[in-house]
């Protein structure tokens, strides 16, 4: 997740345990995948909510060698201005794309592997968030990138960057 790049101390989220009730470590996988969703529900909200946001971009990196090129190269697409821009203008700028995901350690032949490289945007009710009680964003672009390099995936959330945020921020006083 990335609204701009910057990690604030509002958004921090801690797990304190007072280890007064026993866990059970066959446990373990059902406490993680509940607390993985309860994450994830967080994460949409503060992203849904980032200021002056018009579009929330949900990007999912499919074939990359590992996970951490995955996260790379869908943390360069959510933090780039320019594609950030083309988002908030309904521009689906593939060259923008390109840019953004070649700007990670990626290497620049890998654009001829690249089996899927799209921009969709859906409003309310075209979402698929049956996983989630959460309301989609009225406007959710969703950016598909398959680097064709493995089997590793990752999906990050991202804004985009509008008038408003600017404002918002340019006029922030502290």
């Amino acid at each position: 997740m990335s609204v701009d790049t910057d990690e604030s101390t509002s958004d921090t989220l801690a797990i304190v345990s007072s280890d007064q009730i026993p866990f059970d470590v066959d446990d373990t996988d059902a406490f993680r995948a509940a607390l993985y969703d309860v994450c994830a529900g967080l994460c949409e909200d503060i992203v849904r909510n980032g200021e002056g946001a018009h579009h929330v971009m949900r990007v999912v990196v499919t074939g990359a060698a590992d996970e951490m090129q995955a996260k790379g190269v869908g943390k360069s697409i959510v933090n780039s201005p320019l594609l950030k821009c083309a988002v908030a203008g309904n521009d689906p700028n593939v060259g923008r794309l390109v840019m953004a995901v070649c700007s990670q350690d990626v290497e620049k032949e890998l654009v001829q592997h690249m089996k899927k490289a799209q921009l969709t945007e859906t409003t309310r009710g075209g979402v698929d968030h049956t996983s989630r009680d959460y309301p989609p964003h009225d406007h959710m672009v969703e950016i598909q990138v398959d680097l064709g390099l493995g089997n590793a995936t990752a999906k990050v959330l991202g804004i985009d960057l509008t008038h408003e945020y600017v404002a918002i921020n340019a006029d922030y006083r502290s």
